[in-house]
């Protein structure tokens, strides 16, 4: 037997414990990069959501801003910007006349029957406006304007600058406190805030 035979099969022993240890390191990294992937490829199809669906809280914000307009040519609309005309939450869950009202009742025909699909109705159903709060900003004399042929000479001698501040959302739940509830928040939900300033007269 040769004196250095022993001390070779040593040293392969020592070679191939080492090339284990190298080969589960290597596993741990890889197993680590797959799983940042993994989350970086779901933070991004969240994003994604989030921002495509984005149109659908915009349209519950304009929601909120067609029918509170709607609600100022009504006999309350017109008594309130006449009168005070402080803030006033229109969608507020105790006396907003806007209080329940979302895409899908907005978007309702009149007059004939409601034939759109159940996927529509299920998608405008989910945008909302969480408040609709309406607010009388000034009153400006129009008195010696307007006066041409053809103008109304009953119509109010006032135009009055009304503000109107949107929060739409679209699949958002919210806590009885107005905060979101974050347990039911998920990558297909959206929100939207919303703010128009307009000149009315009655």
């Amino acid at each position: 037997m040769y004196p250095w035979s022993h001390n070779s099969s040593r040293m392969r022993y020592g070679e191939s414990g080492f090339a284990l240890i190298v080969t589960l390191l290597l596993l741990l990294v890889l197993m680590l990069m797959a799983a940042g992937i993994a989350y970086m490829g779901s933070a991004y199809v969240d994003l994604s959501n989030a921002v495509s669906l984005k149109p659908q809280a915009i349209n519950a914000a304009e929601t909120c801003v067609d029918q509170a307009t709607d609600w100022l040519k009504t006999n309350d609309g017109i008594n309130w910007v006449t009168g005070v005309g402080s803030a006033f939450d229109l969608a507020d869950p105790s006396k907003g006349p806007l209080y329940q009202h979302n895409l899908l009742t907005d978007t309702a025909p009149t007059g004939v029957a409601d034939n759109r699909s159940s996927e529509f109705k299920n998608m405008a159903g989910r945008g909302g406006f969480k408040s609709c709060v309406i607010q009388k900003v000034a009153a400006t004399s129009i008195t010696g304007v307007g006066k041409e042929i053809g103008t109304c000479d009953n119509c109010s001698n006032l135009s009055y600058t009304v503000k109107i501040t949107a929060d739409g959302n679209f699949n958002v739940q919210y806590n009885s406190d107005g905060t979101i509830n974050s347990k039911y928040w998920n990558s297909n939900s959206s929100r939207s805030l919303l703010e128009i300033v307009l000149d009315y007269i009655p």
